[in-house]
This record gives structure tokens, C-alpha cells and sequence, in this order.
């Protein structure tokens, strides 16, 4: 049951927040993410979700080494592989799905 109104989002501009945050991704994949998300009042996953924002944090300030690049969407191919399992990777899709990794 939801007690917040339909436009409870757009009230908090949340919907601003979440164009910038899309401005911010790196694929297609992270952008269907972000379209994805919306509030929740449920504590296991605002708790998750803070979790997994303060890994990433460290990782941004550790200044680690994270890859930004290879940020490929291969469900395609990897749907071809699923239907047909005659159906062989290419060693190109096969590195892209490396990369990918």
C-alpha cells in the first residue's frame, strides 16, 4: 500500500536529481538503473542502498583505479547465445564481453 500521492517524486524534485544522474552514466544499462529507481520507505533497502553508496564513495576517494571504459551492453548477443545454443560467441564479442567484466 502506498501513502505517498503519484507526483510524490516530482515534489521533491527527485526527477531532477535523477537527469543528472543520468547525465553521469556510462551506459545504457546504468541509465534503464536509474530510470528504475524510486523512493522507498523500506529499511532493508534504503539500508543496501546506503551501503552501496559508501563502497562506491571509498572507491571514488582511494582514487583506485576504477574502469570507466567497456561499459558494453551485450544482452543482445547474449540473448542470441541463450535462444540458440549452436550459436558461438565472436572473439570480438567475446572480448567485448571480457571488457565488459
Amino acid at each position: 500500500m502506498n501513502i505517498y500521492p503519484e507526483n510524490f517524486e516530482q515534489k521533491l524534485n527527485f526527477d531532477v536529481i535523477r537527469e543528472h544522474i543520468i547525465a553521469k552514466c556510462l551506459s545504457p544499462l546504468g541509465e534503464e538503473l536509474v530510470f528504475a529507481m524510486s523512493f522507498s520507505s523500506d529499511y532493508e533497502t534504503v539500508i543496501t542502498n546506503l551501503i552501496q553508496t559508501q563502497e562506491f564513495v571509498e572507491i571514488i576517494h582511494s582514487k583506485a583505479d576504477f574502469p570507466t571504459t567497456y561499459f558494453l551492453d551485450m544482452r543482445h548477443t547474449l540473448l542470441g547465445v541463450e535462444r540458440d545454443l549452436s550459436t558461438w560467441l565472436s572473439a570480438e564479442e567475446v572480448g567485448d564481453l571480457v571488457n565488459s567484466l
